[in-house]
């Protein structure tokens, strides 16, 4: 869990619903919800993606399934229109928005790395994650229901210089490093069937130069659950209950 928003509603017009204490979570993941999609980007001139489906003598039939999931969290009333929301070792700030909680948090990681030859050649790679969770959480008393939706998103963005010298070639070798045949085919006049593509020294390959190369992902999943407030007043114990209890979970 790394962005989250949790909404909270009321039953009763104008009221805010305590929120705080220890919630026990049933989650149950909708295997219909699970999808992820890939986006292909890229600048080759003969270069394609291969056909999909493949023989049509088979028919193929896909399916998952997943136990239910336990987990404590706790939210905290820091004032009367903030709160806190930990899950484990996590925590999300949010306040009051009329007629909801909101807790969120972003979080991203990045990375890309450049070599570059003094001959005329170089190659990057970067690579962008992102991960976002929501929390829908209707509080009726002490009981709750709701639905949380996790959503992930990578970038991976490869460039590589088009053309470069036979001396050169002899040090870094005659095809790049950019993983163009593990994306694209062409069709070669002659060959008995589509070719993996890949980016030769001595000829233009691309449509413009640097060749590139860019994979755009997105997963995402929704769980619904069920909660029960386990602890409704952890403000005036001696100690906090979810502190044996954060780590609870299967």
């Amino acid at each position: 869990m790394r962005a989250m928003a949790v909404i909270v509603g009321c039953t009763i017009l104008g009221c805010v619903p305590e929120p705080d204490g220890v919630w026990l979570l049933t989650l149950t993941l909708d295997e219909e919800s699970t999808e992820c999609t890939e986006t292909l980007t890229e600048n080759f001139t003969y270069g394609y993606e291969p056909t999909s489906g493949g023989s049509t003598e088979w028919t193929v039939e896909e399916s998952q399934s997943s136990t239910q999931e336990l987990a404590f969290v706790e939210i905290i009333p820091t004032t009367d229109q903030q709160a806190v929301l930990i899950w484990g070792e996590e925590a999300w700030p949010g306040a009051w928005n009329t007629s909801y909680w909101q807790f969120s948090w972003e979080e991203s990681t990045s990375y890309s790395t450049n070599n570059t030859h003094i001959a005329g050649y170089s190659n990057s790679e970067s690579n962008v994650d992102e991960v976002q969770d929501v929390i829908d959480f209707t509080i009726d008393g002490d009981t709750a229901t709701g639905t949380m939706t996790s959503t992930s998103t990578s970038q991976q963005i490869w460039e590589e210089s088009d053309i470069w010298n036979d001396i050169l070639a002899k040090e870094i070798g005659q095809t790049g490093v950019i993983p163009s045949s593990s994306y694209l085919v062409e069709l070669i006049p002659g060959a008995a069937s589509e070719t993996p593509v890949s980016n030769q020294y001595s000829s233009p390959d691309c449509d413009s130069d640097p060749c590139q190369i860019k994979v755009e992902t997105t997963c995402s999943q929704i769980w619904t659950f069920e909660g029960v407030r386990t602890q409704s007043d952890t403000k005036n114990q001696d100690y906090n209950v979810y502190d044996h209890l954060g780590g609870v979970g299967q």
